[in-house]
């Protein structure tokens, strides 16, 4: 599990890599975040040395990780999966296959960016209202009953970003490489993902000024200096 696509092929097929070292019928498990055109390459190559690849990337959180109760989304031959499946069950209790090789890094990217604009969204939203007058109580209270209502809003951002805890769990400058893989993802696929790229310019800003390993709550803190304005409650 690495952070960028370059990552990968360098530790699974650089110079002393995975691949050196494994033999024929042996199965490399990539459980990153990364474009499933790098997986499939990497996979291709793996495949002329005799060796299968399954991609599982997971989802929720670090506190899933430590109890074993990840998402895991799989890409890959299915018959290779079940080979492995009783080490994807040691770290996940929910699994989906997704199709073929690759895709487990599709539907993990498609995820991301969804989850990650909602909340650049969310942040955004909170911070005109505030600017406005309104109070955070007031926001949620009306926007539970709308279509504004999603887990960000309800579920992450209650846990840490109302609590003024931007502490690392998913940090921006990961969410930020995440967001990215999704615009280039869309742009070889030849359209230009306007909401997708605004997030992504969101996130780089906050790198910018120095926030790219806190947690992504710090959107909304930065929101907050930026516009002199409080959105949390007072006590937080």
């Amino acid at each position: 599990m690495l952070p960028e696509p370059q990552h990968v092929r360098e530790v699974i097929l650089g110079a002393n890599g995975v691949a050196a070292g494994l033999k024929k019928g042996s199965v490399v498990i990539d459980m990153s975040t990364v474009d499933p055109y790098t997986s499939q390459e990497i996979g291709a190559e793996l495949k002329k040395r005799g060796i299968d690849m399954v991609d599982s990337p997971v989802g929720k959180t670090s506190e899933h990780a430590a109890t074993g109760t990840l998402t895991l989304m799989l890409g890959g031959e299915p018959e290779v999966i079940e080979r492995v499946r009783p080490i994807l069950n040691g770290m996940g209790d929910e699994s989906f296959y997704c199709g073929k090789p690759g895709m487990g890094h599709a539907m993990k990217i498609t995820n991301n960016v969804l989850a990650t604009t909602i909340m650049a969204a969310n942040t955004e939203a909170l911070a005109i209202g505030a600017k406005c007058g309104l109070t955070l109580e007031t926001m949620l209270e009306v926007m539970k009953t709308t279509m504004g209502n999603n887990a960000q809003l309800y579920v992450a951002m209650p846990k840490k970003a109302f609590k003024g805890d931007d502490s690392p769990g998913f940090m921006i400058k990961l969410a930020g490489k995440d967001v990215r893989l999704a615009v280039e993802l869309a742009r070889k696929q030849g359209f230009e993902p306007l909401v997708a790229a605004g997030a992504q310019a969101t996130l780089d800003r906050a790198a910018k000024v120095g926030l790219g390993e806190r947690d992504t709550a710090a959107l909304l803190f930065l929101r907050e200096k930026e516009l002199e304005i409080k959105v949390r409650p007072r006590t937080a």
